[in-house]
């Protein structure tokens, strides 16, 4: 299974072997790959200041809900900030 995200302007593909590991950990690992992509800067974010929605009507993901139980195969999902951009500078509107 493999799932494409959008983060911080730039996509990439997730691969998520059988789809066993949370949404949480998607979104984790997105960010991991995004410090290591050309033109990236080292954030101090956390995984906890975003938010894993799909990218197609736009339904949030439960951080703790397993990928195979509610993404299919090639989906796309985009993060995004959790709080506004008038409360916080770090929200990223994707």
């Amino acid at each position: 299974m493999r799932l494409s995200v959008r983060f911080n302007d730039k996509w990439f593909v997730v691969p998520c072997g059988e789809g066993h590991n949370t949404v949480q950990w998607l979104i984790e690992e997105t960010m991991r790959r995004s410090e290591g992509a050309p033109g990236s800067e080292k954030s101090p974010l956390t995984s906890q200041n975003f938010e894993a929605r799909l990218a197609k009507g736009g339904a949030m993901l439960y951080p703790n809900d397993a990928i195979n139980e509610v993404l299919d195969d090639n989906d796309f999902v985009r993060l995004s900030g959790k709080y506004s951009e008038r409360l916080c500078d770090f929200a990223f509107s994707i």
